[in-house]
């Protein structure tokens, strides 16, 4: 018996695995992918070499991300460069395919909790594709916050220790570090703990909340703040990432272009599911243990896509709103296999249906591996043409096709 729960456990581990490998082979960072590298990454990436090289942030360079951005880089680089940063990108997408999968576990079963999060990185592919940097990099501290929020609001007696809170507090502020705009995430779910709380006269229980939260905050910050400060670089993190970056964050101009961009967001592929699927859940969950987070879901969904709305509208933003499809792809998914009774048409069903459902995202995964394969073949053949002083002066046939230098 214990045999067969190891074998099930380590088959599940190496599905989970397999899932981030294939997942990360698709980006810039890749030493198999030969795409062109998107600008933004390209400034992330040159900012974290300098940090290797004794530069520092904000002086020696002008970003407006945070530093956690770039320090989580660097010991990529020290080890191999684009390279080390790819297995950097790879352990961080790992993370978030195990936190996906276990709170997939408190809808479905072990089987379909990895299905489910198989299809959710099938669909964060069509925004991954776009460029690489703070998305996937805050994605792990988002992915584990749904994590514990869905523990929380599951649990019979809707309480959270107090080294959860503390990590809760972690993931916030190691996100406000990388991407400032996705605070809302943890707005949302906490205001409904609060109102709960205070509804149901817990009054001790808020100040748990916020002190357990503020360690965790805490222990992110203080090495950063700490760093920004003995090095005296924290005015111009005050003035490039605060100052700078609010004023950029907030680009409308009028409420008709905060409503364009509303539904330029909320249009995007499959994006408006999880508002139609979070009030849906509301009105059948009310008066259930339930409820209370479904309100917290469609509550941070709608606040995180309103900020996404005042601050831009660029594609890649919406790869942070992954951690909601996982409760809505689980849901999805028990609801068919419910649905149909036999085995073999069940399975059939659930596979045609995903399929479909996520042609967007394999086709540009396909695309983007042939795409890599094509340029390899040209850059090898492109090697043997070019003669050997230029090969000496630099490898001229990878550079033109990445621009990695």
């Amino acid at each position: 018996m214990s045999n067969r729960i190891d074998k099930t456990n380590l088959s599940i581990f190496g599905s989970l695995f397999l899932i981030a490998f294939l997942f990360v082979l698709s980006s810039t960072y890749s030493p198999f992918s030969f795409r062109r590298m998107h600008s933004d990454s390209a400034v992330y990436t040159t900012v974290a070499q300098g940090i290797a090289h004794g530069q520092l942030p904000y002086r020696d360079f002008v970003d407006n991300k945070g530093p956690l951005m770039y320090f989580l880089s660097v010991p990529g680089i020290l080890l191999g460069g684009f390279t080390g940063i790819w297995i950097t990108e790879f352990l961080l997408i790992f993370i978030s395919v195990i936190f996906a999968y276990k709170t997939a576990l408190f809808f479905v079963s072990k089987g379909k909790s990895v299905f489910t999060t198989g299809c959710t990185f099938i669909y964060a592919i069509t925004f991954f594709t776009v460029s690489a940097g703070v998305e996937e990099y805050s994605l792990p501290f988002l992915m584990a916050s749904m994590y514990l929020f869905t523990k929380f609001y599951f649990s019979a007696q809707h309480d959270i220790s107090l080294i959860e809170l503390m990590l809760l507090g972690f993931c916030f502020a190691c996100t406000l570090f990388i991407r400032p705009n996705v605070f809302t995430f943890w707005m949302g779910f906490c205001m409904v703990i609060f109102f709960e709380a205070i509804i149901k006269r817990r009054f001790v229980l808020p100040l748990k909340y916020i002190f357990g939260f503020c360690i965790g905050i805490s222990i992110a910050a203080v090495p950063i703040f700490l760093y920004l400060y003995l090095n005296g670089i924290i005015n111009d993190f005050i003035n490039q990432v605060i100052f700078a970056g609010a004023s950029r964050g907030v680009q409308v101009s009028g409420l008709k272009e905060l409503v364009k961009r509303w539904f330029d967001i909320i249009n995007r592929p499959y994006c408006i599911i999880p508002v139609i699927f979070g009030i849906f859940c509301c009105i059948r969950e009310y008066k259930r243990p339930d409820f209370t987070f479904f309100i917290g879901y469609t509550f941070s969904y709608l606040l995180m896509i309103f900020l996404f709305s005042l601050s831009g509208s660029d594609l890649h933003f919406n790869m942070t709103l992954i951690p909601f499809f996982v409760p809505l792809l689980a849901s999805f998914i028990e609801a068919l296999n419910s649905h149909f009774l036999e085995i073999k048409t069940k399975n059939i069903a659930i596979v045609v249906l995903s399929c479909v459902i996520f042609s967007e995202g394999l086709a540009k995964y396909i695309y983007n591996i042939t795409e890599s394969l094509r340029n390899i073949l040209i850059a090898r053949t492109n090697a043997q043409l070019l003669s050997p002083i230029i090969l000496n002066n630099g490898i001229v046939n990878i550079v033109w096709y990445t621009r990695r230098n």
